[in-house]
C-alpha cells in the first residue's frame, strides 16, 4: 500500500511514532557535538526530509541557550502535509530562527553548501520522481 503523503491521517502516524524515531535524532545531534556548542559561531543547519519535526524539536532541546541566537534551522520535506505540521511545530515552539519549506531531498542535498551541517534521521531515497516538488 502506498503511503499518501498529502494526508494529514500520515502526519498524525509519524507524530505518533516520535518517541521511537526521537531518541535517534538526538543521539545524532549530541554525536555532532551541538550539545557543546558556546555561541561564537553560526550554527546553519539543514533538517533534510523533516517529517512532522521530531530533529528540529531534539536540535533547540539539546543547543545550549547560549548558542541559539546563532542557529539557523531550515526543515525542509517534499509532503506539503509535513511542513504544515513542522510550521504548527515551529509556531508553537516559537523558533523564530527556523523556517520549514518544501524541498526536494534529492536537490537539497546536492545544492545544501549554504548549510554547516545537514541532519537526516530517516529519508526514503527512491520515491518516483512525480512525489517530488
Amino acid at each position: 500500500m502506498a503511503i499518501d503523503w498529502s494526508s494529514s491521517e500520515t502526519t498524525k502516524r509519524y507524530k505518533a511514532a516520535e518517541d521511537t524515531t526521537g531518541p535517534f535524532g538526538r543521539f545524532v545531534i549530541e554525536q555532532c557535538g551541538l550539545n557543546r556548542a558556546d555561541g561564537t559561531e553560526d550554527l546553519v543547519i539543514l533538517d533534510s526530509a523533516c517529517g512532522t519535526g521530531i530533529v528540529t524539536h531534539h536540535l533547540y532541546d539539546v543547543v545550549p541557550p547560549i548558542a541559539r541566537p546563532r542557529l539557523q534551522v531550515t526543515c525542509g520535506d517534499f509532503s506539503a502535509a509535513m511542513i504544515e505540521s513542522m510550521q504548527a511545530r515551529i509556531d508553537q515552539n516559537g523558533w523564530t530562527n527556523a523556517t520549514a519549506k518544501i524541498l526536494d531531498a534529492q536537490v537539497s542535498l546536492q545544492t545544501s553548501k549554504c548549510h554547516g551541517l545537514v541532519l537526516t534521521l530517516e529519508q526514503k531515497l527512491d520515491l518516483p520522481d512525480g512525489q517530488f516538488t
